[in-house]
Parts: C-alpha cells; sequence; structure tokens
C-alpha cells in the first residue's frame, strides 16, 4: 500500500493507520504444530522459538513502521520550511526589484529634465 502512494501525505496516512492497527490488535504468534506429535496433543505445539519469530518481526515491522513514520513527518516539515524560506526570499526579491525600478524611473526623469533644460533656449539667448 504504501508504494502505491502518489504524495507524502498519502504515505503518511498509511502509515499511521499500519501503526494505529498494530497497537489496537494484539500480537497472536503464529506458529506450526509440533513435527513430533503432529499437532494431537493437547498443548498447542508451538514452542516459545516458533511463536517469538512472528512477534518478533511485528514489533520490527512497527519500529520500521514508526521511524517511517516519522521520517516522512521530517521531511515534510522540512519541505514546508524551505518552501516558507523560498516565499520570503521571492518577497524580499520582488520588493528590490520594485525599489531598484523606481531608482530607475527617478534617475530617467532626472536625466530627461538636464536633457530638455539644455536644449531649451532660454529668455535672454536668441532662438
Amino acid at each position: 500500500r504504501l508504494a502505491a502512494c502518489r504524495t507524502l501525505a498519502e504515505a503518511l496516512e498509511v502509515l499511521d493507520e499500519t501503526l494505529d492497527d498494530g497497537e489496537q490488535q494484539p500480537l497472536s504468534p503464529r506458529g506450526t504444530p509440533s513435527e513430533t506429535d503432529g499437532g494431537l496433543s493437547g498443548r498447542s505445539g508451538w514452542t516459545p522459538q516458533q511463536s517469538a519469530r512472528p512477534a518478533a518481526a511485528a514489533v520490527v515491522g512497527l519500529e520500521l513502521a514508526s521511524a517511517s513514520a516519522e521520517l516522512l513527518r521530517a521531511a515534510q516539515q522540512r519541505a514546508k520550511g524551505l518552501e516558507d524560506e523560498l516565499r520570503s526570499r521571492q518577497k524580499a526579491h520582488e520588493a528590490e526589484v520594485h525599489e531598484l525600478r523606481r531608482r530607475h524611473r527617478d534617475e530617467r526623469s532626472r536625466t530627461l529634465n538636464r536633457l530638455v533644460a539644455r536644449l531649451t533656449p532660454t529668455s535672454g539667448e536668441p532662438a
């Protein structure tokens, strides 16, 4: 199910469900009946070693799911932080561009005024 997820949110949801399922359902050891009695005795026929393997695997699976979920959360937080930083830099860049355009407009206006002043004849000079 995890491989089919297309977004981080879907993957986090699957991992959370996996963790929730593991916490709510008791771990039932799976084993095979003892080969010596064919499973006919009144006992279950499971050896402690056989029943410990699936339980240990389930615990390891839950730990892996938990670690994966934690890594996914950390990645999401990092991505959010980077997105916030990008937005902040974009705003600063836009403000800088706005200021440069204003300065250029002012400088252009002053330059044109000086040029017009040079080309405009004054009242005391002949035309």
